[in-house]
């Protein structure tokens, strides 16, 4: 399916800039080599989420995932997932799991 291959793409693409605060949606459309409204309607018919939310939310499984399996402390993750300011991670990671980012970390 082209969907599933467009969202390849922009997984992909977070995922080699993860650890960049500055990767944002202008980046992503560079990267993609498609304009800001085609990524945004592709995303949303695909996703039914915007684009913000999408980049977020990949963003947020590696954080999620590297709690789990890593040594690395809560803000340590969430710099390595391109978050500048650790109470706005614990925010956002709560906000889509339901529970705050230490109580994924592995014992």
């Amino acid at each position: 399916m082209k969907e599933d291959a467009f969202l390849v793409k922009v997984r992909r693409s977070v995922e080699r800039n993860m650890a960049d605060e500055k990767f944002g949606i202008t980046e992503l459309c560079q990267s993609l080599a498609i304009s800001r409204t085609q990524l945004h309607r592709k995303l949303k018919a695909v996703t039914g989420q915007s684009t913000s939310y999408v980049v977020r939310s990949i963003r947020l499984e590696r954080a999620k995932k590297l709690l789990e399996t890593t040594d690395l402390n809560v803000s340590e993750v969430g710099y390595a997932v391109g978050y500048a300011n650790s109470s706005h991670f614990t925010q956002d990671f709560r906000k889509e799991f339901g529970k705050p980012p230490r109580e994924y970390k592995k014992s």
